[in-house]
């Protein structure tokens, strides 16, 4: 065979013959395009790519193989089966027959989904048995330890699921790397940086942040919280915990406002701007891509209230003797908010059904490290020896 590609001019004319680009998003894709039309990837960097197709047009004449070459013009793979199908056919069915029926919270879910389109972007074209250790393993290394532990555990059910419907007998996941979160790096807030950064805030990052204290709520719910859920003569406010809207016993709080909390919603309720959520601002920009993402122009997304607040922690100053990765984040009010109620007194109990927190261990993560522990008082001296 000696039909190695039209040749190329101007702008192409360092091009190797049978390279074929492709920009997508920014990002530029080579290809190299065999005689019988099948394409095979060649990577992003030029030079690498130019170099490999060089290498197998030097093949394709009679001139020379050597291992990249071999690795391309391996044999291809077998089509997909009824009983070795693609990994999208396999998506496909783990999302019906498994994601469909599992109790998952809409982030956890929305997370999962995010997961599945990776993989199937990742391996558009690759059957389930084709899978090997290696191939997961070369997907998990450069990924951080949080995302490392969350894609294996995915990966590791999807597959699992493909054993279950007879398509593998073994689960290349199961092997890989078990790796742990380490300890938590995030210091809490204290009581005087919390007001620190409330003083930079503007009224509707301050309405947020007392909420969110004195209510003890996750983010996803404080910023959810509508005007309709609460009741000013029977001075409540209902909240129906999204995290647990998928448990056999969802937690749904009637909350009897009372002090500050009592003021920081009279002051979500006084605000002029028509809006049914109590935590609402105008947004910087009014395209219709913040109108259609959003359940109304003026709400707050839980991503927007964890992004604004950063910046004015970090624009503030506060917590500036830590490392940005240290310092405490929106979530974190809640763990000082358990802190101080238990500070004045209230009872393990009574926190425990504001917060939602069915398990004492949940509690206790919350709790801990906002104070050192005080010093364990001992008894220290030797006898003299006359008294010996």
């Amino acid at each position: 065979m000696t039909n190695v590609g039209r040749k190329r001019g101007g702008r192409f004319t360092d091009r190797p013959p049978n390279v074929e680009i492709n920009t997508q998003r920014g990002r530029t894709y080579l290809y190299y395009v065999f005689p019988d039309g099948r394409r095979a990837s060649l990577g992003c960097d030029a030079k690498e790519a130019y170099d490999k197709a060089t290498a197998l047009n030097g093949h394709f004449a009679q001139k020379r193989t050597d291992l990249d070459v071999q690795r391309l013009i391996r044999p291809r793979p077998k089509p997909a089966t009824r009983n070795n199908p693609s990994l999208t056919t396999l998506i496909a069915e783990f999302r019906q027959h498994v994601l469909k029926d599992k109790k998952l919270s809409d982030r956890s879910r929305s997370e999962a989904e995010y997961r599945l389109k990776r993989y199937e972007r990742e391996w558009p074209t690759k059957t389930v048995r084709e899978f090997e250790t290696f191939d997961i393993a070369q997907f998990l290394e450069p990924l951080t330890n949080a995302a490392w532990i969350k894609h294996r555990k995915q990966l590791l059910d999807l597959f699992q699921f493909a054993g279950h419907r007879g398509y593998i007998s073994q689960n290349p996941v199961a092997i890989t790397l078990v790796k742990t979160e380490g300890d938590k790096v995030r210091h809490r807030h204290t009581l005087e940086g919390l007001t620190e950064i409330r003083a930079h805030s503007p009224e509707w990052m301050q309405r947020a942040i007392d909420v969110a204290l004195y209510s003890l709520q996750r983010r996803e719910d404080v910023v959810l919280l509508q005007r309709s859920q609460v009741s000013v003569g029977n001075n409540t406010i209902t909240v129906l915990q999204r995290k647990t809207r998928n448990y056999n016993n969802p937690v749904y709080l009637e909350i009897v406002m009372a002090g500050e909390l009592r003021q920081a919603v009279a002051s979500c309720l006084a605000s002029p701007m028509l809006c049914p959520y109590l935590i609402h601002t105008r947004p910087r920009r009014m395209t219709r891509q913040v109108r259609e993402a959003k359940p109304h122009h003026f709400c707050v997304t839980p991503d927007h209230l964890t992004r604004e607040f950063s910046r004015l922690r970090d624009e503030c100053g506060a917590y500036a003797e830590l490392e940005p990765a240290q310092r405490p984040t929106f979530h974190e009010i809640r763990s000082l908010g358990v802190h101080l109620y238990e500070q004045s007194g209230f009872s393990r109990e009574y926190i425990m059904a504001l917060s939602g927190h069915a398990t004492d261990a949940m509690f206790e993560r919350y709790r801990k490290d906002h104070q050192q522990s005080g010093p364990r008082r001992v008894e220290a001296g030797l006898l003299s020896i006359g008294d010996a």
